[in-house]
């Protein structure tokens, strides 16, 4: 045991001194890759120290004197065990945060607070074992050392965590203090994107913790960008970095949010497409977008929209009971948010509803902050009925026989209103002039009713208090785009007598087309569509759509492949990448197309390490013109053409020659995803053919991952006999 005691003495001794000069000279440190290996065992190593310090501190503080007299062998392997870790952690942590993307103040005080417990382990140890203190001494340094054990683990936990990591559960629900009051003036950005950031990213993505080198805890440090440049490009949401990262394959190291963390849902990544797709302006307020523009519709409905709801959190919570009861077909009645009591109706079906429709809601009408009639036949009586509810903040009222008339009974019942919505009703400048005789109101949506333009004009300039919500005023001047032709076709194989539909909404506009062809319809070139199109073998179809006075629209493209002859069987020679197997073989052959947007649809075998080689039986000699293979192309997540495909045939196992080839082109940009469609013809009759396709090796220079490995991905291939050329 003596021996045990000076070994460890030295070692604290020692490993506190270089911990000490090494904190002193932090700035010049540079750790060799084995110590910065050792350094990620750091959020391993800490657990164990900190439970020994909380124990030792705790029954150093609370002991009696006939406890420390028989408590003292298990103090004396208890202390220097203790010291020993806790040093040994302390320099793991320093050798981590030498690496990239640890800094800010929060790092300096998480280190000097690991390195001050170190230190006090050491002296517990000493003066418990060696020293001559007295035990209200060591009681003392045992308190200091439980305190700088709680800070020291708060600063670690905002580091890996965030902000109020361990505080954050003193928060009572509805508490919102700190977080910002969701209104109308709130940028779009921060209401509907940033909650995605604060619960998905900003963890890793923080001033102390700037992995990347990138900051994501606001609008400002966001557009800053990282080390491998700016996170998104403005209405281009494939070549922006943040999502080329989300959609790499979970296993690839540059995918984030990294394995083990977190990963985003398909709403959230909806909701980071759609913000910068639509030019992720980060000053755009949530006033400016209309009502029904999807972001603002998630922003309102997760956010911490206080607008209507702080006010009214004090209220009794409604009884589930009663709020499920009043859920019906036609009406739904559910709280705003989680933990706070205020409750939204919503009503459906309009012949459904009556006079009773609103009525009925009198059992939760102190909670009732937001009603939506939306397309509901309201008369006088229905507004009647809203003086049942003294908390009703909200109500939307678009597309009712609302008038003049009508809009004064509302406001004579709904003494807490601040938000009205009267779009695509009968109102006048009259009735919108009533409303701001109403002390409280702060929002009017109004557009498509009786108000011209420059009545809005004088309403802004009498009432600026106000945000009037006119809506979209189109310049008449401006040259609009077509929306690019629909495809009615839901899936991309056909039947033996389906034919491909096409179709415009809007009347008048032309859809010119072309099938299989290396150059683009235009205004000018391509084929006028004039009735379903009629194919054979694979086909890709490329249109657009065309109108006088308008700009043409963007491209439509699409593959399509018929069933073609099917073989007897398929059997995979090389196995697929194990996260994307699909249905083996039986893959290939199945005629069930894969989503283009969705490569983990389970309908999709992905290769990347080697290639795709397959065999196929069929039973006989079967005379062949074309094979198609149908790839996917997702260039954001890695995904490209085939670097080369090769068709080779036999009538024996095993025994082959070549009979096609074929290499796709590659792209020169990130272009939308899609299913494309290669084919190789071949003009031989064998009873086995092998298809072998194999990926790209190294990604291009243009490209995010420039030089690493790219995926191939198949769904399905086909066979067709000479005959199978596109007949239009």
């Amino acid at each position: 045991m003596k021996r045990f005691k000076l070994a460890a003495a030295w070692f604290i001794v020692f490993l506190n001194a270089a911990l000490l000069t090494q904190v002193l000279f932090h700035e010049q440190l540079s750790f060799p890759l084995v110590l910065q290996m050792v350094g990620r065992l750091h959020p391993a190593l800490l657990h164990l120290p900190i439970g020994l310090m909380l124990l030792v501190c705790g029954l150093l503080i609370f002991s009696t004197d006939t406890f420390r007299s028989a408590s003292k062998p298990m103090m004396e392997l208890l202390l220097p065990l203790t010291a020993l870790l806790t040093v040994l952690s302390a320099l793991s942590g320093l050798a981590l945060s030498t690496e990239e993307g640890y800094a800010g103040d929060v790092l300096f005080r998480h280190m000097n607070l690991g390195t001050a417990l170190s230190i006090l382990a050491a002296l517990l140890y000493f003066a418990y074992d060696y020293g001559k203190f007295k035990i209200q001494v060591i009681k003392g340094v045992s308190a200091l050392a439980f305190v700088v054990v709680v800070f020291t683990g708060h600063y670690g936990a905002v580091i890996t965590h965030g902000e109020d990591f361990i505080t954050g559960v003193l928060k009572t629900p509805g508490d919102n203090s700190g977080a910002e009051n969701i209104t109308d003036s709130t940028t779009l950005f921060t209401a509907a994107v940033m909650p995605v950031l604060d619960k998905k990213c900003n963890s890793c993505h923080n001033p102390s913790k700037k992995k990347g080198g990138l900051d994501m805890t606001s609008a400002e440090k966001l557009l800053e960008g990282g080390e491998d440049g700016a996170v998104w490009v403005p209405g281009k949401p494939e070549e922006s970095l943040m999502l080329q990262r989300i959609h790499l394959p979970a296993d690839n190291d540059d995918h984030m949010p990294p394995t083990g963390k977190a990963q985003l849902t398909k709403e959230e990544i909806a909701v980071l497409r759609l913000f910068i797709s639509t030019g992720a302006d980060v000053s755009k307020t949530l006033a400016s977008v209309e009502e029904g523009d999807s972001l603002r519709w998630y922003a309102t409905r997760t956010a911490s929209t206080s607008q209507p709801t702080a006010r009214f959190s004090n209220l009794d919570f409604a009884d589930s009971k009663t709020i499920k009861d009043l859920n019906t077909p036609s009406r739904s009645v559910a709280q705003l948010s989680l933990d706070e009591p205020a409750l939204l109706a919503s009503f459906f079906l309009a012949a459904r509803f009556n006079e009773n429709s609103v009525k009925e809601l009198s059992s939760v009408a102190e909670q009732m902050v937001e009603i939506n009639l939306s397309g509901m036949p309201v008369t006088i009586e229905t507004l009647k009925q809203l003086s049942n509810f003294p908390n009703l903040n909200k109500i939307n009222l678009n597309k009712t026989p609302l008038t003049d008339d009508m809009l004064i009974e509302c406001l004579k019942n709904t003494p807490a209103l601040e938000v009205i919505s009267v779009a695509s009703t009968k109102v006048t400048l009259k009735g919108l002039r009533v409303l701001t005789k109403r002390n409280g109101i702060k929002s009017v949506y109004c557009w498509d009713t009786q108000v011209k333009p420059e009545e809005f004009s004088s309403l802004r300039k009498d009432f600026p208090s106000i945000e009037w919500n006119e809506g979209f005023r189109p310049d008449e001047k401006e040259i609009l785009r077509l929306t690019p032709p629909i495809l009615v076709n839901e899936n991309r194989i056909l039947s033996p007598n389906e034919t491909i539909k096409l179709k415009h909404n809007l009347p008048g506009v032309t859809i010119r087309y072309l099938v299989n062809a290396d150059v683009l319809p235009d205004s000018v070139n391509g084929d006028v569509y004039a009735g379903p199109l009629r194919v054979t073998g694979p086909t890709t179809i490329r249109a657009r759509a065309v109108k006088s006075g308008w700009k043409s629209s963007t491209l439509m493209e699409a593959s399509f492949f018929t069933s073609g002859v099917k073989p007897a069987s398929a059997k995979l020679l090389t196995p697929p990448n194990k996260d994307y197997r699909a249905k083996g073989s039986e893959t290939l052959i199945d005629a069930t197309a894969g989503d283009q947007e969705n490569f983990r649809d389970g309908q999709w075998l992905g290769y990347k390490e080697n290639v795709l080689s397959a065999e196929f039986d069929f039973g006989e000699p079967k005379s062949l013109g074309t094979v198609a293979v149908s790839y996917l192309k997702n260039i954001g997540s890695y995904i490209m053409p085939p670097l080369s495909i090769e068709i080779w045939g036999g009538n024996l196992p095993g025994q082959y020659q070549k009979v096609g080839s074929l290499k796709p082109v590659q792209p020169l940009k990130y272009d939308p995803n899609l299913t494309e469609a290669a084919r190789i013809p071949v003009n031989a009759a064998y009873k086995y053919w092998k298809v072998v396709v194999a990926p790209v090796s190294k990604l291009p220079l243009w490209h995010g991952g420039k030089g690493e490995k790219g995926w191939v991905m198949i769904d399905e291939i086909f066979f067709y006999e000479k005959s199978a050329e596109p007949i239009l």
